[in-house]
């Protein structure tokens, strides 16, 4: 088959296909005469063209024929697809179709209204839980107010109960006025972290002041606890300055080694830190 009956091939089926009912043509045969007429027409149209230009002109009719076979099978799909979406809906009228889409409309505003609702409704739950919050965290801190106001006026009354106990105790000692050097006010001082108020309302005393390890009640033979003076006593000379803190029971005399000065009374004695302030202490009481 030479080039110019290829092209009368193809233009043969290019008329074909756009004669194609789907393509909206009349579906009306042309006339008898007209296929010769139109066959002549276009060998005349191709007897003045060189072989190159009725290749290029074969190509663009391969070209053209495959662009109208897709678009006749786009429109074919197309068509396909409108009819199942038809299908789908039966027999159902305009109308009918029109009332459902409306339905399907109100039942979304519907859903979208109770949501909204339920969301009304979780935010005055968390109001509400909000308020909860706070008002326990209100008790809360009024309970924490009321256990440090408690804890205070505890520490207060156990501070009372020592000075009237611990405190009279040291005050009232005659071991530590008659047998030391400092003062009870000093030994309280000093010593006053040993002592304790038992459950009984006596005083306690231990070997080691408050929070040592392995901290002991002062006892005697009998394991009874031992009084304040006797506990007083041992604490302090478990003193490893008790010596400078007792008075001494030396007296002057024949046999004593005491070293007498001009006019025949003892040489002071060199005092230490302990004893100086001591001194001061009771040179101060004694000049009020």
């Amino acid at each position: 088959m030479n080039l110019w009956q290829m092209l009368m091939t193809n233009r043969g089926i290019l008329m074909d296909v756009a004669d194609d009912g789907i393509q909206g043509g009349s579906g009306g045969g042309a006339p008898a005469g007209e296929p010769e007429r139109k066959t002549e027409e276009l060998k005349d149209d191709y007897v003045d063209l060189s072989q190159e230009e009725l290749i290029n002109r074969l190509k663009a009719s391969e070209m053209e024929k495959a662009n109208l076979v897709k678009e006749t099978m786009k429109r074919k799909t197309e068509n396909k697809s409108l009819t199942d979406k038809l299908t789908a809906f039966g027999n159902a009228t305009p109308e009918q179709i029109a009332e459902l889409l409306t339905a399907k409309k109100t039942a979304e505003e519907e859903k979208q209204r109770h949501e909204q609702e339920e969301q009304e409704k979780r935010g005055e739950f968390d109001a509400v839980k909000k308020q909860m919050i706070e008002a326990h965290q209100a008790e809360l801190k009024g309970r924490d107010d009321v256990i440090a106001t408690l804890t205070g006026e505890k520490d207060t009354l156990r501070s009372q109960i020592l000075e009237l106990t611990v405190g009279s105790a040291f005050s009232g000692s005659n071991f530590l006025r008659e047998e030391t050097l400092i003062t009870p006010s000093k030994a309280r001082v000093i010593y006053g972290a040993h002592f304790e108020v038992g459950e009984d309302g006596a005083v306690v005393g231990y070997d080691k002041p408050v929070g040592a390890k392995e901290r002991a009640v002062l006892v005697d033979g009998n394991g009874s606890p031992l009084a304040f003076e006797q506990a007083i006593e041992r604490i302090l000379k478990a003193d490893p300055e008790s010596d400078a803190l007792l008075r001494s029971k030396a007296k002057p005399g024949a046999g004593s080694n005491t070293d007498l000065g001009a006019g025949g009374k003892p040489a002071p004695k060199e005092l230490n830190a302990l004893d100086k302030i001591a001194a001061g202490v009771a040179k101060m009481r004694s000049g009020n």
